[in-house]
């Protein structure tokens, strides 16, 4: 079954139940998300979009864009999931057509469409479907240039069904927190519609979290460790949480003490996953507080083959650290990277940039990152990029940028500053947070020379060794 079958299989189910509620108060049905589909179609092909074309939307509204996805896939078109053009367009590809609200309409691009939330409840016009078959869809993650990784929409729907089978079919509500530019939004969002459920988030206000998980009785929450921070000590919080079944948090790498603040609020609901996008979920289990380590997430799952390897290449044994090498199943193998190199080596192998262990029970421990890239929140950034950004403020003489945990156990960027005179940390940081929005707690501190490789990047294994040898310095 293709995903545009699939889509309409759906709504003949389902057609009158809650696909997604809104942030501003709407139940927006099977029916009527399909319908506002039909309508963007339209108006997308009067303005010219054509089969092949990219389409790009900078909305920040769930439902729209949604509905948006299968309009552009209707047309033979392509999704470019991500509000930003210029990282797609770094990638070498073109922008063909942009869908936006009208506080975004000053754009350069020749195919403009402008909608508001209304379009939802409008008077839906005819449309004649193109001919399947041509849909992609390239998704970016802006801090990861020029990782853009293409991909068909039916692998999409294959990729959310083996996750299904993986983790169970949804049983209620799911609130999901993922941005809107991530695979891990439409793998949830594909797993509650398969089973006729409705989704909440990832545009609800934050303060809005909790009324609205419990006004919708959500069981499932998909969420990152900055999200689950928030939901923690949420002044909101509800005394009552017994509804919801699972807490799963998309990332190896959450803090043992938040970990076990939420235990004791939650229960035994809690479970932790690694994964990338060019593989997957590929482990997952249930926290214990009594067993768990950081990084440790469970046997390899999704079909998928896992080996440590030394620096030449060589299977290592159990509880060695090495390079994390994942094997990959021809039918789970996106195209690959646009603009980049290939996401797999020829034997289907991928390297998603780990140190890690596996034991004898296969059960896999993230150690560090092995390349340029910083963890924090669930999200993925250029330690080499930050670097960059913040060694251009005339009191900086050379930065170095690590993941780093605050006083409360929540994840923050580090940043180390080898200081010219009139140094400020309190600049550093806010050039930190208006270059990374929504990066959360930075913490500064001064090195008087910051060590470096032989390649003249800073040595953050050293790094990282020196900020813990200085404690609340």
């Amino acid at each position: 079954m293709s995903l545009l079958q699939w889509f309409d299989d759906v709504v003949e189910r389902f057609g009158d139940r809650p696909a997604i509620y809104t942030n501003d108060g709407q139940s927006i049905t099977f029916s009527r998300l399909s319908h506002a589909a039909d309508q963007i179609a339209v108006a997308l092909k009067e303005q010219g979009v054509r089969d092949g074309h990219n389409v790009i939307s900078t909305l920040d509204h769930l439902a729209l864009n949604t509905a948006f996805w299968f309009a552009v896939w209707r047309l033979g078109a392509n999704v470019l999931a991500t509000k930003s053009v210029s990282a797609i367009e770094i990638a070498g590809i073109s922008v063909d057509a942009l869908m936006c609200e009208a506080s975004d309409a000053g754009s350069n691009i020749s195919r403009v469409l402008v909608l508001s939330p209304d379009i939802l409840s409008r008077k839906i016009a005819p449309f004649s479907r193109a001919p399947e078959g041509a849909t992609f869809f390239p998704t970016i993650n802006s801090t990861r240039v020029p990782g853009v990784l293409e991909g068909t929409g039916d692998q999409l729907l294959q990729d959310a069904n083996r996750y299904t089978a993986l983790i169970g079919a949804a049983t209620g509500p799911i609130f999901m927190t993922s941005g809107l530019d991530s695979m891990r939004t439409f793998r949830d969002i594909f797993r509650a519609f398969s089973n006729g459920k409705p989704v909440i988030g990832p545009d609800m206000p934050i303060e809005g979290y909790w009324p609205k998980i419990i006004e919708h009785g959500v069981v499932d929450l998909f969420v990152t460790p900055l999200m689950l921070h928030r939901l923690v000590h949420a002044k909101n919080r509800p005394a009552d949480t017994s509804l919801i079944q699972r807490i799963f948090i998309g990332s190896g790498t959450p803090q043992i003490d938040l970990l076990r603040d939420a235990a004791k609020i939650f229960g035994p609901v809690l479970e932790i996953a690694a994964g990338t996008p060019e593989t997957g979920v590929f482990a997952f289990r249930k926290f214990d507080p009594a067993s768990h380590e950081i990084g440790k997430t469970g046997p390899i799952v999704n079909g998928l083959t896992a080996q440590i390897e030394d620096i030449d290449g060589n299977i290592l044994g159990p509880n060695i650290t090495g390079r994390l090498k994942l094997n990959v199943p021809k039918a789970q193998k996106l195209k690959g990277y646009i603009g980049g190199r290939p996401a797999y080596g020829p034997d289907g192998g991928f390297y998603p940039g780990y140190l890690a262990t596996i034991d004898e029970n296969g059960v896999m421990t993230k150690l560090a990152r092995t390349d340029d890239r910083l963890g924090l929140g669930g999200t993925r950034y250029f330690s080499g990029l930050i670097e960059a950004a913040i060694e251009h403020h005339p009191t900086v003489q050379k930065a170095c940028a690590i993941r780093v945990f605050a006083k409360d156990g929540s994840e923050a960027l580090g940043i180390v500053i080898t200081p010219l005179d009139g140094f400020d940390p309190k600049a550093v940081q806010a050039l930190a947070k208006r270059s990374l929005a929504g990066i959360g707690e930075v913490i500064v501190k001064e090195h008087p020379e910051i060590p470096l490789l032989k390649d003249g990047t800073p040595d953050r294994t050293s790094v990282e060794e020196w900020w813990a040898g200085t404690g609340d310095k």
